[in-house]
């Protein structure tokens, strides 16, 4: 059969009934050209108009062409006629002809059936077959919910022709026998190569090229663990990272810094905590800006910088950064320099003591000794020597709070006969500088302050445990001392360090090898007119060394040792004066009964002259009080030295010697101030001795004359009503303990309430701490108060959040919230330091 052929282009026509060329549109009984005959006829026209520079016509999308033509055509691309490169193929994720890592979900090509393995993500996406030969290559992987795994949809599915169709916008035209020839390629070549697949199958249908897939489905599952695993391990690395205790610490910060703007006490204190914290979590930067407000909110403060310098300066030390310590110290002994460092005050001297452990720990020894020397105070003024030990043991309560080590215990502290010379020593050796330590106790003036030093030294080495050639080291020190029985002091204190007992029992040797002289009796009126009354003083060394010696005793288990040690302490101190109830009535009488006296001494010296009496009487006054205050001196070191043994544990030995010694019960019955040794006992968590043995006795007064402010009342008359308060009120205690603003020694009792609010912060819970210390009426005690609250629940709590009651002012928020920061800072040093650690044993695996 002869197609009909168009008149004006030539091309054949399927359609018989065809009106016009459906290639040209020219007419097909030739009544009316084409329009190539058209556009030939209009070229001499075209050429003679002037040329212009063509532009493409704007791209119209496939709905908009769809709608501006009268009628859709399909127009066929000769280069690709099934339409692929429209339907995005060039994305599609080529299947692997086997499997391998990543590569373990089999799909199944649907034209020419070939096995492929993709990964798990590629389902429901575009998939190219694994066959390079295939007709058709790409197809949509079906995805895991199919009911049919190998199911397969084809692109050129009846959705997909359609919108081919509605794209097809481009005039561009075809011819019509080349498209179905290419068609008809197609056809016979995809019949062929379908016969060519289904007749080569292989009858293994486990395996493709040799590979045995009858493990498929298990190393798909191990790839999924493989996946799931990743994705845990880092949404566990990002919660690590938001719930660290960096990032908790540094919420903190900013939460303190906030505080600080709001009008606290002192602003420049604030700023000098957020500084701290900030340089202690490696934020030097941060750092100096709050460094640079702290000057900027208070100009005469800026020594307040010294603080938080020397302590990066210690931190760099113990990190190996050398050079970060150095410019550390340098700006610390920058602002001592500085014209406006204050001469006098509690905050200054702090910053003395602090920056003068450090300039030793520099090789700057001199240097320290002459600032030291600048801040000492007369101590026969009993307001200075009270502001003195204050300051030397807050600034250790300060620095072992930083350590994580306990301070000497008070009472020990007023012992200290160079307060601020003893506090350095003990700063060195919290920071385990034990050479300089040393050194510096060799410096000390007196061998009474040498033994000192070298006492806290070894209670600092008993919590940190140095190596051996440290107790050597303070060994060979604590033999330089000139005085025998300060010398037995100092070793017997280093054996109770070191828990050595061949060192306390030779101490005990060397102790019983001393000369002890008998107690003195009462002197009579025409005795002490006379003759001078002379004190022993070697009596009290003895003491002191015979204290430590049972001490040292007592940590090796060694009781029966400790008791016969225990008699010599009684023996020495009784030694010094004659016992201090007597003298105490002796001087009760010489007051209450002038009249009684006046006829005494006309009696003992034959004088009637009534001017001579009164001159005698005088002297007789005079010499009483100097041996009544001998006496005194004597009972307040003997209770102290009690206390100390009862917190190591003595409190049977104190009770069986006792029920056998007159001279020792009188001294605990005489008045109130024996409570501190059921005090001590209580702050160390150890026995305390019977109530009964500190029953006051009826036929003594309870305090000379003039004695009511001496540090052992005071201190014992605080024991005793924080006792009291422990017992029936415990919420009371901390107020009953810092007592009245307008009490003497109000830094003693600083000191006290803050060693009493050590030990319930150990064992109370946060809320009823808190709420203790916000009873106490004194406001810097309850800021330092705070600070070391909020440590202790730092520590302990492990949560990200602390009460901050509303009682609290803002100054008191920033102490508590500073105290607990510093315990997180810690714990995040600690946490970057074990990730280090595990990243270098990681890397050394490798």
């Amino acid at each position: 059969m002869q197609l009909p052929t168009c008149p004006s282009c030539g091309q054949s026509v399927l359609d018989d009934d065809v009106a016009d060329c459906p290639f040209c549109g020219g007419a097909m009984d030739g009544s009316r050209a084409g329009s190539a005959q058209q556009k030939s006829a209009s070229a001499p026209a075209a050429a003679a108009a002037p040329q212009k520079t063509p532009q493409a016509p704007p791209r119209k999308s496939a709905a908009a062409a769809a709608v501006g033509r009268g009628r859709s055509q399909i127009v066929v691309d000769e280069d690709d006629p099934f339409g692929l490169a429209e339907s995005g193929a060039a994305g599609a994720v080529q299947a692997a002809p086997r499997p391998s890592r990543g590569r373990l979900q089999k799909v199944i090509c649907p034209m020419c059936e070939k096995p492929g393995f993709i990964p798990k993500s590629a389902l429901g996406k575009s998939v190219r077959c694994a066959n390079p030969k295939c007709m058709v290559p790409v197809f949509t992987a079906a995805t895991e919910e199919s009911n049919d795994p190998g199911q397969t949809v084809r692109l050129a599915d009846q959705e997909e022709a359609t919108r081919r169709a509605e794209l097809a916008n481009t005039p561009k035209k075809r011819s019509p026998v080349m498209v179905y020839a290419v068609i008809g390629i197609a056809v016979v070549a995809i019949g062929g190569f379908v016969a060519f697949q289904f007749g080569g199958k292989s009858d293994a249908p486990n395996e493709i090229g040799g590979v045995d897939l009858s493990r498929f489905a298990e190393l798909a599952e191990a790839e999924d663990e493989v996946q799931r695993n990743a994705m845990e391990q880092r949404q566990q690395q990002e919660n690590t990272a938001r719930n660290s205790r960096t990032a908790v610490a540094e919420k903190l910060v900013r939460q303190l810094i906030q505080l600080a703007r709001q009008n606290p006490r002192d602003k420049a204190l604030a700023r000098r905590y957020t500084a701290d914290l900030w340089l202690r979590l490696d934020r030097s930067q941060d750092a100096a800006t709050e460094l640079n407000q702290l000057v900027s909110v208070n100009r005469r403060s800026s020594f307040y910088r010294i603080i938080p310098q020397v302590g990066e300066y210690w931190r760099a030390r113990e990190a190996g950064n050398n050079t970060a310590a150095e410019t550390a110290f340098a700006a610390a002994v920058s602002e001592l320099k500085q014209s406006s460092f204050p001469s006098s005050g509690r905050a200054a001297a702090e910053a003395v003591i602090t920056i003068s452990a450090a300039m030793i720990a520099e090789g700057q020894q001199a240097d320290a000794l002459q600032l030291i020397s600048s801040r000492q105070q007369d101590q026969s003024i009993l307001s200075q020597r009270d502001s003195m030990i204050t300051q030397a043991w807050l600034y250790l309560a300060s620095t072992s709070l930083d350590q994580k080590l306990t301070p000497p215990p008070v009472l020990q502290s007023f012992q200290w006969s160079a307060p601020l010379h003893t506090a350095v020593a003990g700063g060195l050796a919290a920071h385990s500088r034990w050479q300089q330590a040393v050194e510096w106790a060799a410096a000390a003036s007196e061998p009474l302050q040498q033994s000192d030093c070298l006492v806290v030294i070894a209670g600092f080495a008993a919590q940190l445990q140095p190596p051996a050639e440290v107790t050597r080291l303070l060994l060979s020190q604590a033999d330089a001392i000139p005085v025998p029985a300060l010398a037995i002091r100092a070793r017997a204190a280093i054996a109770a360090a070191a828990r050595n007992a061949e060192m306390a029992t030779a101490c005990q040797q060397q102790l019983m090898q001393l000369q002890l002289t008998e107690t003195p009796p009462v002197p009579k009126v025409g005795e002490l007119l006379r003759t001078t009354p002379a004190t022993n003083r070697e009596g009290m060394l003895v003491a002191l060394a015979a204290a430590e010696t049972t001490r040292a005793l007592l940590s090796v288990d060694q009781q029966q040792a400790a008791a016969a040690t225990f008699d010599v302490l009684l023996r020495s101190a009784a030694s010094v004066a004659p016992s201090t109830s007597s003298l105490r009535l002796l001087a009760n009488q010489a007051k209450l009964q002038a009249d009684a006296l006046r006829q005494e001494v006309r009696t003992d010296m034959r004088e009637n002259d009534e001017r001579k009496l009164d001159t005698l009487v005088r002297k007789y006054e005079s010499r009483l009080g100097a041996l009544s205050a001998a006496a005194e001196d004597r009972r307040a070191l003997l209770l102290f030295l009690l206390g100390r043994i009862t917190a190591a544990g003595g409190a049977e030995i104190l009770q069986a010697a006792a029920a056998e010694s007159e001279y020792l019960a009188a001294e605990l019955q005489l008045d109130i101030s024996s409570a501190i040794i059921p005090h001590a006992a209580l702050l160390a968590g150890q026995q305390a001795p019977s109530a009964d043995l500190f029953a006051l006795a009826g036929n003594t007064l309870p305090i000379l004359h003039g004695n009511d402010s001496t540090p052992l009342f005071v201190l014992g008359q605080s024991a005793a009503a924080t006792l009291a308060a422990l017992n029936s009120a415990p919420a009371q205690s901390l107020s009953v303990a810092a007592g009245n603003p307008r009490e003497a020694l109000p830094g003693l009792r600083q000191c006290l309430t803050l060693e009493l609010a050590r030990h319930l912060g150990n064992d109370g819970d946060a809320e009823s701490v808190i709420s203790a210390i916000s009873r106490v009426s004194q406001e810097d005690y309850r800021e330092t108060l705070l600070i070391q609250a909020g440590w202790q629940i730092g520590r302990r709590a492990g949560s990200d959040q602390i009460l901050t009651d509303n009682q609290l002012n803002s100054m008191e928020k920033i102490s508590l919230l500073y105290g607990f920061a510093t315990a997180v800072c810690e714990q995040a040093a600690a946490e970057s330091a074990a990730a280090e650690k595990t990243a270098a044993t990681d890397a050394g695996k490798a």
